[in-house]
């Protein structure tokens, strides 16, 4: 039986209803795609101030430990320059053996 062939006007309907079917079944794919993006979207903005937040949180807590560290050699050189002005004998002479000792080790190691 021979094929019918089915004229202009029949294949422009014929494509348009295959389309009208294709929209159809894409449609709830691209509300699909649509809702991914706006998530991931979200989500890359949370990130983003995670990322912030946690940067400053480590830029605070090195301020903190710098600032205890220079109290602490604050505090350490306030002291010895008070034992030096109560004693500069003792501290020369501590300073000479120190130094000895250093010297020594030195020559020993070259």
């Amino acid at each position: 039986m021979p094929a019918i062939r089915q004229t202009g006007k029949d294949e422009d309907m014929t494509q348009a209803s295959a389309r009208r079917e294709n929209e159809s079944d894409t449609a709830p794919l691209r509300a699909d795609i649509d809702q991914l993006r706006q998530t991931l979207a979200e989500l890359t903005r949370v990130v983003q101030q995670t990322g912030r937040d946690g940067t400053i949180a480590v830029a605070d807590d090195m301020k903190a430990a710098g600032n205890q560290a220079r109290a602490f050699v604050e505090a350490g050189t306030e002291g010895i320059a008070r034992a030096v002005r109560a004693k500069p004998a003792l501290a020369c002479g501590v300073a000479l053996g120190i130094g000895t000792l250093i010297g020594a080790a030195l020559l020993r190691r070259g």
